[in-house]
């Protein structure tokens, strides 16, 4: 690659520069400076003094230095969220800066950042490269961090569109098949900030290509992209809130890294989930105000924006993921697909789980009608089990001769909400059974008039919520159908609102076996948002009919947009308004009013009026609705606005407030992490075991938790009294660690240990317990033996004696099944390979064994890890099923074998490598399941014989 690039190296203060740089809040910073108020906390406040404390007086920021353009576009995004006089004016020194420098920049941040200036974008369309992409300077290859930087610029001024879909090829080509993209096939620095950033880019095509008819094959290989890439920037979370490539927890974070990678999966997935990121950013924070990146001392401006654009975003903090249940019309199957009459039909629902927790005990219903309290129940499905992201699917044979034509099959799931449903909205859904063969008149005799198939729906749904967003009348749509023989007379329909009459409608008469449906509109009455809806036919009886206890039904809606309203529910039951919630719960808010288009501004506030910093953010998937996470919000009593302004003109039209309380929470985040100094320890007289907890806080009051530690044996019994430890968290804590005494004395029995910590308080809300394990070898003895070479001398001979130690297990102990090295790896037909993808070799280890020099048992489980190559068909681990270069090995008669091959494709003709293949202990269900190296081999790879023509 770099004898690609010309005409020169590239300098030594080459940096990787960040490809969605908050290019809207920067093109606001350079026209106006200004941004939306809002509480600022401590570390963002210190970080952006510190900021404007690093400008230069000519108005940028690393003056003088190669990053300058780089740095003074971060430091811009970063300060957009500032209101505040100083920030306004080191963003006009800036733009006056860029505006005024008439030179034609040579590198591209400053094209990026005059033609931000200038609001001129030709310069930089004109130095876009012939394959879709951008370099550093003329004459360079395209490289991923300015293409990003140039793509994201022009897509925020909606400039250029021809060469929207070029970049969005150019961005794909270059993704490697293991999700990431990179400079080099291997795992190297830069390899994830390089990853976040071609997401965010590939996110903001995909939405600038999603209206483009032409463009849809284009948009379907950004998702495939989209969905490689995701998982793998998810799976380098770390337990302390960083992302990392490395798992090693002593190695120093990455707040760059870290920063990056959190900003673009804070994009497509729940803020809340990445809270400990946030609080780990947070503690990262030097007293200066500062964020250095280790080792790279000259970043230090561009780091600090970084993290304060992360910070900046919207931070919810994490909450309990819940399952989602759904079911769809196009989910119900029928078997067979036209029943004739008389058969049996089987009806299926697929019902899906679309969160991110499993359900179960979930109970399907299935309806004769739409469901509701007049609708005969046909049967229920109990007992399923739906694991998260996953379906299942419920089946019930009914007989199609008992039912009226076309009748109306209603699912519902969860009826009885005994699981936490993060959307009831969504559990509902019906289809017409088509019942072929029907005679023409019914074989009920009379006259029998009913509301069918679907009752009384409002604006062409059966939901029983609805918003006012075209306007205030609802388009009431009311089934009316005679299921006898003869024709009934003319006869009257009445609809009530509670007590209110809608309307009295007269309908001329119908015959028998006929079906209408007739259209009423109807506006709720002003200022109430919950309405009972009763419709009736016939309501003087005076027509004699064979069943008369089908004339009624009943609706209960939600109406929404009436009036200005605000609406809270707890996530997960949207059945019940509250207006009370604890710590670190989600609530829904649905502000509505009678404006149709309006935008809603939302925020919350104390009872001196004081903006709270939780930023309520659109509900995924939903129109008007905002979630707000509470997290440590103090206990007290608060209040919700919601401002409509007209989407044109922005003037004021409405505003609505409601009052909420939090209530004191007592609490932990269950379960504790356990972690133990070391997993293996000698029995007799134990040298001290550390032990330390990893306490998550929940609380949004101070608590003082008393923290219990019992050791477990091998058999089940508790050995010695419980040790305590009292720490006190406060709010603000988002997590401690806290050393417990230490796990000390004799200990003797052979096996498995375990130690368990419980933390305990008078006031918790919830217990939270957590447990740690290690090994425990039998007691050892020195055997010490002499032997004589030779054995047998004469007289005044010489002879040679050889003392020899070696540990033995005392009483035999054995059954260790932690193997802690592997006697032999041997790679067939040869170390020695060619970096061929065709080329396939075989390792194979003997002699795995565990601390008493035993071969451990078979169905013992190891981790190998190669540093390049892959292993075809191998088993993946299951805390990283898409790893292609790690795999799981079974030991069988102490060892295993396992193919390897090389990648192929990096060494050119005669050069050289050396890859290695690492065997490591492998810990299933546990936090730390990456265990310490037990076994290396080196693979010893060489380019191709001959270059490729």
């Amino acid at each position: 690659m770099a004898a690609a690039m010309a005409p020169s190296a590239q300098c030594s203060c080459r940096r990787v520069w960040p490809g969605t740089l908050g290019i809207l809040c920067l093109a606001a910073c350079l026209s106006a400076a200004t941004a939306a108020p809002g509480a600022l906390d401590r570390p963002f406040a210190a970080g952006s003094a510190w900021l404007l404390g690093a400008q230069d007086a000519g108005g940028a920021w690393s003056a003088g230095t190669p990053r300058q353009a780089i740095d003074t576009l971060a430091v811009l995004a970063a300060l957009s969220a500032l209101d505040t006089p100083d920030a306004a004016a080191a963003a006009d020194r800036a733009r006056e800066l860029a505006r005024g420098d008439t030179a034609s920049p040579h590198q591209l941040p400053a094209r990026v950042l005059a033609a931000l200036a200038r609001d001129d974008w030709q310069d930089l369309v004109d130095h876009r490269r012939p394959d879709g992409g951008w370099g550093l300077a003329p004459g360079w290859t395209s490289d991923l961090p300015d293409t990003c930087l140039a793509a994201d610029a022009l897509l925020t001024a909606a400039a250029a569109p021809d060469a929207w879909p070029p970049i969005a090829a150019w961005l794909i080509v270059r993704q490697r098949p293991d999700g990431f993209w990179a400079t080099t096939d291997e795992d190297a620095p830069g390899q994830l900030q390089l990853t976040a950033m071609a997401v965010r880019t590939l996110l903001a095509l995909r939405a600038a290509l999603a209206e483009s008819a032409p463009q849809q094959s284009l948009c379907r290989a950004i998702d495939d992209a989209l969905a490689l890439a995701l998982p793998r920037l998810r799976e380098c979370e770390r337990p302390d809130g960083r992302f990392s490539l490395d798992s090693d927890p002593a190695a120093a974070p990455s707040p760059t890294d870290t920063a990056e990678v959190y900003r673009t999966l804070a994009l497509v997935d729940q803020p809340g989930r990445y809270a400990t990121t946030a609080a780990l950013l947070e503690a990262l924070q030097t007293p200066g105000g500062a964020w250095h990146e280790p080792g790279r001392p000259a970043q230090t401006v561009y780091t600090t924006a970084v993290v304060l654009q992360a910070l900046g975003m919207v931070r919810l903090p994490a909450s309990e993921p819940c399952p989602d249940l759904m079911v769809t019309a196009a989910g119900i199957h029928l078997a067979p697909e036209q029943p004739r009459l008389g058969d049996r039909v089987a009806v299926t629902a697929v019902v899906f789980n679309l969160g991110d927790a499993d359900a179960s005990e979930v109970e399907v219903a299935f309806y004769r009608g739409e469901p509701g309290p007049s609708s005969p129940c046909l049967g229920r499905r109990r007992g399923l089990a739906l694991p998260a992201r996953g379906s299942v699917a419920a089946t019930l044979d009914i007989a199609a001769a008992g039912l009226a034509a076309q009748p109306v099959i209603g699912i519902v799931v969860d009826e009885a909400g005994l699981v936490r449903d993060s959307n009831r909205a969504n559990n509902r859904a019906s289809r017409v059974l088509p019942i072929a063969g029907l005679p023409e008149a019914p074989a009920t005799p009379g006259i029998d008039l009913a509301f069918e198939p679907c009752g009384v729906t409002c604006n062409g749904l059966s939901a029983a919520t609805i918003r006012l967003d075209a306007g205030p009348l609802v388009d009431l749509q009311i089934g009316v159908g005679n299921r006898g023989h003869d024709a009934a007379p003319a006869f009257a329909i009445e609809v009530r609102d509670g007590d209110a009459l809608v309307a009295r409608l007269t309908l001329p008469g119908l015959g028998g076996g006929e079906r209408t449906a007739l259209h009423l509109p109807w506006r709720p009455a002003p200022g109430s948002d919950q309405h009972r809806l009763t419709a009736c036919l016939d309501p003087a009886d005076a027509i004699p009919e064979t069943d008369e206890t089908n004339n009624r039904t009943e609706k209960t809606l939600l109406v929404l947009g009436n009036a200005c309203s605000l609406v809270a529910h707890r996530s997960g039951d949207d059945l019940q308004a509250a207006t009370a919630f604890a710590a670190f719960e989600t609530a829904i808010v649905t502000p509505a009013a009678p404006y149709p288009g309006a935008t809603v501004e939302l925020c919350l506030v104390d009872e001196a009026g004081r903006r709270l910093g939780l930023a309520p953010a659109p509900l995924t998937g939903s129109t008007g609705r905002f979630t707000v996470n509470l997290g440590a919000t103090p206990p007290g009593t608060y209040t919700a606005q919601a401002a409509f302004r007209d989407a044109t003109t922005g003037v004021l039209l409405d505003s609505v407030s409601m009052p909420f309380t939090i209530v004191p929470c007592r609490a932990l985040r269950s379960p504790i992490a356990v972690f133990l100094s070391r997993p293996i320890v000698e029995g007799g007289e134990i040298e001290p075991l550390g032990l330390t907890a990893l306490l998550e806080n929940r609380s949004n009051v101070e608590v003082t938790w008393e923290l219990i530690s019992d050791l477990v044996g091998p058999d089940g019994q508790r050995l010695g009294a419980p040790r305590r430890t009292a720490v006190t968290l406060s709010p603000q804590t988002a997590s401690a660690s806290v050393d417990l005494p230490p796990i000390a004395g004799a200990l003797i029995q052979p096996g498995e240990y375990t130690v368990r910590v419980q933390a305990a308080t008078a006031e918790a809300d919830r217990p939270a317990a957590g447990e740690a394990r290690f090994q425990l070898l039998g007691a050892l003895h020195l055997e010490v033996t002499n032997a004589a070479e030779p054995a047998r001398v004469g007289a005044g001979a010489l002879a040679r004696v050889r003392t020899i130690l070696r540990l033995q297990a005392a009483s035999g102990a054995t059954g260790l099944q932690v193997p802690v090295r592997v006697e032999a790896l041997r790679l067939d037909p040869s170390p020695a390979l060619h970096d061929d993808s065709t080329q396939t070799a075989t390792l194979t280890a003997t002699g795995v064994l565990n601390a008493y020099d035993q071969v451990v048992a078979d169905g013992t489980r190891v981790l190998v890890l190669a540093s390049y190559g892959l292993f075809p068909d191998a088993e993946p681990p299951p805390e990283a099923p898409d790893h292609p270069r790690l795999c799981l090995c079974t030991v069988r008669n102490g060892g295993f074998t396992l193919p390897y091959r090389p990648a192929g494709g990096v060494l050119r003709p005669g050069q050289h490598s050396v890859a290695r293949l690492d065997v490591v202990q492998y810990f299933p269900e546990s936090t730390a399941w990456f265990g310490k190296t037990i076994g290396t081999a080196e693979v010893f790879l060489s380019g191709p014989a001959t270059a490729e023509p």
